[in-house]
């Protein structure tokens, strides 16, 4: 009995090293590893290339008209001159076309873009004066000019930086040449209270070289659209209206035509 426990208790002590002996040895897996995708980098948005669109907004024109009279009284012993200037101002609504193209260097994007544009107003001046001579009655002069900017055209240059989600955002300076059709009359009356009154009148069209200059914001809301506003200076210089010479009598009237507009617009990118 007692040789019988003996072996059992050895038994169980040579079981129970023998188990730990085995547990050190057992070396623990790690787990397998996460892969994790590359993040998706969005391409940012190209400007190069292309494009056409139309446009439509607002117009306020300013113009002045700069006069001045030599008027022979009594021979040319007496010579009466005179001269001032009258102003105005008019708003309109302007609707055109537009195509250009633009090159994207990193963010800065270089570009061209021409224009053509319809216009509908008209604005009048009245203009009145009177000459006095030393000895024979006063001559008084009344009457009106009108002018109309009939349609404009412009070819400029841009400069923008794209910047914003994906570069998509392009706020630019532009400016170049600018080219338009005006209409200009103008009806006057000359009296001296003894002959009869002597009137002028006629309507002339000009088309004039000029320059403009202004900038705007445009959005590439995907990858054909943008949506764009802009604010122009335009400046198509000054005509003479009434050049009126009679016997050594002249009386002049020129023009000159300003505007500012203010334009929205879609394009379409190539």
């Amino acid at each position: 009995m007692k040789k019988l426990l003996l072996t059992s208790a050895a038994a169980g002590a040579l079981a129970l090293v023998g188990g730990n002996a085995f547990a050190a040895d057992i070396i623990p897996v790690p787990p397998p590893p996460v892969i994790v995708p590359p993040p998706v980098v969005e391409a940012a948005y190209d400007w190069t290339g292309p494009y056409i669109g139309l446009t439509g907004g607002l117009a306020v024109r300013q113009f002045t008209f700069p006069w001045n009279f030599v008027f022979e009284v009594d021979g040319p012993e007496y010579v009466a001159t005179g001269d001032g200037v009258a102003a105005t101002s008019a708003g309109g609504f302007t609707a055109g076309v537009l195509a250009g193209f633009n090159f994207q260097r990193n963010n800065l994007v270089f570009g061209i873009e021409g224009d053509w544009n319809w216009t509908n107003f008209r604005s009048f001046v009245e203009i009145d004066g009177t000459i006095v001579p030393p000895a024979d009655p006063p001559i008084n002069f009344a009457g009106e000019a009108f002018v109309g900017v009939d349609w404009f055209a412009t070819l400029r240059a841009r400069l923008g930086f794209a910047t914003g989600h994906e570069g998509r955002f392009l706020p630019y300076v532009t400016g170049g040449l600018a080219y338009g059709k005006t209409t200009l009359g103008y009806d006057f009356t000359f009296d001296d209270g003894i002959d009869p009154p002597e009137t002028g009148a006629d309507s002339i069209d000009f088309t004039n070289w000029g320059w403009t200059v202004g900038g705007g914001f445009e959005y590439a809301f995907n990858d054909r659209m943008t949506f764009k506003t802009e604010y122009l200076f335009v400046n198509l210089g000054s005509n003479n209206l009434v050049a009126l010479e009679d016997e050594g009598d002249e009386f002049n009237i020129d023009v000159t035509t300003r505007f500012h507009t203010l334009r929205a617009g879609f394009t379409f990118q190539f």
